[in-house]
């Protein structure tokens, strides 16, 4: 199984190369690209939290209580006073980083449901909603969201797969199939839980047409494939560049 640092370097690498591609065909701004670099960043890491000492855990427990705490907070500041909102997100912060994450530790096993392709699915939906309700992005972009938090995360199952086969001794580790899968054959319990919970998120996101029209529209792929290959002038420029220094 890979490590921290491995997991979080290809997340990084293959949400920066989504980023490029968002940035290229015009779908994000700059300033959203670099939000969602962060989102799939941390997707990618999101899989081992099921692990009481890993450092993913330790990270997401705070980052988290302290960002959801705090949007649901802005959700309500036209309402209550300063004093109100301090108390409020004081309260908010301590449930989730100690009832929750407690509850958490208690219902979860390392390489259990949480580390499978439909807990991926519901972090990704998760984020949708979060990002729509909370924080008042558009269908689009809280879509998109959830895409760069899902990707992250498959990418981390993925890997583990890679990771689970011996080259050298051409064979199969005991950990082969115990990241990419979609139930957990020993634990009914949490792979319900997991597809109710995915489902009812599911059910309460906000409207998907425009996300799914736009990328499977023609348009987008045109303008992808005429960005992906670097015209002759971009070539030309190089090599004039080069032979100007030498």
């Amino acid at each position: 199984m890979a490590g921290f640092k491995t997991h979080l370097s290809v997340a990084v690498g293959v949400s920066a190369i989504v980023d490029v591609v968002a940035l290229s065909v015009g779908i994000v701004s700059a300033k959203e690209a670099v939000l969602f670099f962060l989102l799939g960043s941390i997707g990618g890491i999101l899989p081992d939290i099921d692990s009481d000492s890993s450092i993913p855990l330790k990270f997401l427990s705070f980052s988290f209580g302290f960002m959801i705490a705090f949007g649901i907070i802005l959700a309500k500041v036209d309402i209550y006073s300063i004093i109100e909102l301090l108390i409020a997100w004081a309260i908010l912060y301590l449930i989730f980083h100690y009832v929750l994450l407690y509850a958490f530790k208690k219902f979860t096993k390392h390489r259990g449901m949480i580390h499978s392709v439909p807990a991926g699915i519901m972090f990704g939906i998760l984020t949708t909603n979060l990002f729509y309700y909370f924080f008042n992005f558009t269908e689009f972009k809280s879509w998109l969201a959830g895409l760069f938090v899902f990707i992250g995360f498959l990418s981390h199952l993925i890997l583990d797969e890679i990771y689970s086969v011996d080259l050298k001794g051409k064979k199969l580790k005991k950990s082969f199939g115990t990241a990419f899968k979609f139930y957990t054959p020993k634990d009914g319990r949490s792979t319900l839980i997991i597809y109710v919970i995915t489902i009812f998120l599911l059910y309460n996101s906000p409207n998907y047409n425009d996300f799914v029209y736009i990328f499977t529209s023609s348009k987008f792929y045109t303008l992808l494939q005429s960005n992906l290959i670097p015209d002759g002038i971009w070539f030309a420029d190089i090599y004039n560049s080069i032979k100007n220094i030498f």
